[in-house]
């Protein structure tokens, strides 16, 4: 599981490297393998990058060796036999769900969402991905003229009873759904558009951690469920969630010479907690970048939803 999202740079990035140590934690306690051992691909790493969010709360962060000489592995896809190559899409597909699940659940949270819809078709429902892709589109540009920057996400699920495509928002102010229906009627071409009604348990406010655990789940399925397949291959690149344009998670990038010195910064960080849970590229055989390693404050909020 890689940490990734998208990211602005906040003001107190460092610009340098730093080299310091703290003097009260243990270095042999911290890395999953001794201080006088050189890890694979470590020798001809550059600087370590130490991605973390700036809220203690986040409660995670990676730790990545950025290369200086070290080129990159090159995969000629077409000497793989065909299960490596079957293997690899699938192990790729379940990075980049997991890189997705993050970043909504990241958004969400930083941005308080905590209202939820479901924004339906009406008849036979909508069979065709490119069509509700639109009427998203629309949807938005008629969102930004009304509520200008107002946080939301909307999530497609393909319906379990067959009746086609769907949506869950979230949105962190209360809005009337009588306002959001007259959007989503107005936006909806050849007149599919239906109801707009909340989840049966969040007929009110709830909290952004519930509210992204409802609506993570839905972008793990999206594309990979028995509707999303009987409609034919998923679309390469399309949005599993959307969102306001230029509304981004924020997180911070520190480079420090070691490794040991980027995992002293985040523990200290942490209040000086040692991770519930990591994960390390170095025990995955089939990892193909540079060393990377996911540290996890809390990863119940990772499973969970």
């Amino acid at each position: 599981m890689i940490y990734a999202s998208q990211h602005s740079t906040a003001a107190g990035e460092s610009a340098g490297v730093r080299g310091e140590c703290p003097s009260n934690l243990d270095q042999t306690t911290l890395l999953p393998y001794q201080i006088g051992e050189v890890p694979s691909g470590a020798d001809s790493c550059g600087p370590w990058v130490l991605t973390r969010k700036p809220k203690v709360g986040a409660g995670k962060a990676s730790i990545t060796c950025r290369p200086v000489d070290q080129e990159r592995r090159e995969i000629v896809l077409s000497d793989l036999l065909p299960e490596q190559l079957n293997a690899r899409q699938a192990r790729n597909h379940r990075r980049s769900v997991m890189r997705s699940r993050t970043l909504l659940m990241d958004y969400v949270q930083e941005y308080k969402l905590c209202y939820l819809w479901t924004l339906t078709y009406k008849g036979d429902g909508q069979h065709d991905w490119f069509a509700m892709t639109e009427d998203v589109r629309r949807f938005q540009e008629r969102w930004l003229a009304k509520y200008g920057l107002l946080p939301y996400v909307i999530v497609p699920e393909w319906h379990p009873g067959g009746h086609g495509l769907h949506l869950h928002m979230g949105v962190n102010t209360f809005v009337p759904w009588q306002m959001v229906l007259a959007l989503w009627t107005d936006a909806g071409r050849h007149q599919l558009a239906g109801t707009v009604k909340a989840p049966k348990f969040a007929k009110g406010k709830i909290d952004s951690g519930s509210c992204a655990k409802y609506l993570a789940k839905y972008v793990t399925k999206t594309l990979n469920d028995a509707g999303a397949m009987a409609h034919g291959d998923p679309i390469k690149g399309a949005h599993r969630f959307y969102k306001p344009h230029g509304q981004v998670v924020t997180i911070i990038r520190e480079r420090f010479r070691t490794e040991v010195q980027a995992y002293h910064h985040a523990v200290s960080f942490y209040g000086g907690e040692l991770p519930a849970q990591e994960w390390d590229s170095r025990d995955a055989e089939d990892w193909e970048g540079p060393p990377v390693r996911v540290l996890d404050w809390n990863p119940a909020r990772a499973r969970a939803g």
